[in-house]
């Protein structure tokens, strides 16, 4: 499994991690959820996958969604 890189950040004042796994190419962050569980043993998992570079037009400046129009 390849990865760019991998962190969490802790909240204990709420008991809660969220960690961000980000990858490039055709690699799926999907197989690093096994080996997360494993480790943290959480009650719940939320998981959430974005594409990066792939931004809402109205999202943007409008400047920037300007131009790419």
């Amino acid at each position: 499994m390849l990865f760019s890189h991998l962190s969490w950040h802790a909240y204990p004042e709420v008991n809660l991690i969220v960690v961000d796994i980000f990858m490039c190419g055709t690699a799926n962050p999907q197989l690093a959820l096994p080996r997360i569980k494993d480790f943290w043993q959480p009650q719940l998992i939320e998981a959430r996958t974005l594409q990066r570079g792939q931004v809402r037009a109205h999202k943007l400046p409008k400047e920037i969604a300007a131009q790419l129009a």
